[in-house]
C-alpha cells in the first residue's frame, strides 16, 4: 500500500458563500497496484478533486491515472502534450454522499498496471477535498504546451464570489527536489509532489486554491520553471468553483 504524504486542514463546517479546504494529499506510484487513503473530517456534500499527473516518452498515452473505488467519479479533463518528454494530466471529482474520516482510492489496475509493468514512467497524484462547493458550478479549462516546463493557463469566466482550483504538471529531464514552479501569491492552499524515480522522465505536479475576487475572464498567471527546456512539455487546468 502506498503511503500518503498528508497535509490536513480539517474544518467542521463552512459558512454559506465560503469554500474551505478539508484535506489535501499527494502521492507517487511504483510498478504495482496502488491504494491510497484520504483522511480528514469529511462531510456529506464535500467534493474530492483528484489530479493524476504523468510524465513519460510514449506518444500514444492520453490518460493513465484513473481513480476507482465504490462510488462514481466525474471526469473533467484528459490533457496531454508530446515532446521529447511528455506530460499528461487527468482531473476527476466526486461529491461525497455521507460523512467519512477515511476514504480509500485505488488507481485503475488494468491500464495503469499494464503500463507500469511494460514502460518506465513517473506518475504522481494530488488530492483536494473542499467544502462549500456548488457541484453544478464546476467548470474547467485545460491547456497543453510543448517546448517548455512553464505552465500556461487558458482563461475561464468567473464572478467575484467564485474560487479557482488550478493545477499544473510538467514532463521533463532531471528535476531536482528543490525544482518547483514560481506561482503568484494570494492562493489559499497548495499541494505539490515531485516524482524523479526514472532519470529523464521526471514529474512535478502542483495544485492551488485561490479566490481571485474579480469578475469576467480570469487567466491564472503563467507558472514559470527555473530550468525550462525545449525538450519538455506541460499541462495545466483551471477549475471554476462557486460557493453554496
Amino acid at each position: 500500500m502506498s503511503q500518503f504524504n498528508l497535509i490536513a486542514n480539517q474544518v467542521a463546517s463552512s459558512s454559506t458563500g465560503v469554500i474551505t479546504t478539508v484535506t489535501t494529499a499527494s502521492d507517487t506510484y511504483e510498478n504495482e497496484p496502488n491504494q491510497m487513503l484520504i483522511q480528514g473530517n469529511m462531510k456529506k456534500g464535500d467534493v474530492i478533486f483528484f489530479f493524476g499527473a504523468l510524465s513519460h516518452q510514449l506518444s500514444n498515452i492520453t490518460s493513465a491515472l484513473v481513480p476507482t473505488y465504490t462510488q462514481a467519479w466525474t471526469n473533467l479533463v484528459n490533457a496531454s502534450q508530446n515532446d521529447t518528454y511528455d506530460a499528461n494530466l487527468t482531473v476527476y471529482y466526486h461529491v461525497l454522499q455521507k460523512d467519512s474520516s477515511a476514504i480509500p482510492i485505488c488507481i485503475d489496475d488494468d491500464y495503469y498496471g499494464y503500463l507500469a509493468n511494460n514502460y518506465n514512467f513517473n506518475p504522481t497524484s494530488l488530492v483536494f477535498v473542499l467544502r462549500g462547493v456548488d457541484p453544478s458550478s464546476i467548470k474547467a479549462q485545460e491547456s497543453e504546451t510543448a517546448n517548455t516546463r512553464n505552465v500556461y493557463f487558458n482563461s475561464i469566466n468567473i464572478s467575484d464570489s467564485d474560487y479557482v482550483l488550478c493545477v499544473g504538471t510538467t514532463g521533463s529531464n532531471t528535476l531536482q527536489p528543490t525544482d518547483s514552479f514560481s506561482i503568484s501569491g494570494g492562493y489559499i492552499d497548495i499541494v505539490s509532489q515531485l516524482n524523479d524515480r526514472y532519470t529523464g522522465i521526471d514529474t512535478r505536479a502542483t495544485a492551488i486554491l485561490r479566490k481571485p475576487g474579480t469578475s469576467g475572464a480570469y487567466t491564472e498567471i503563467t507558472w514559470t520553471h527555473p530550468s525550462s527546456g525545449t525538450a519538455d512539455s506541460s499541462c495545466g487546468c483551471v477549475i471554476k468553483l462557486s460557493p453554496l
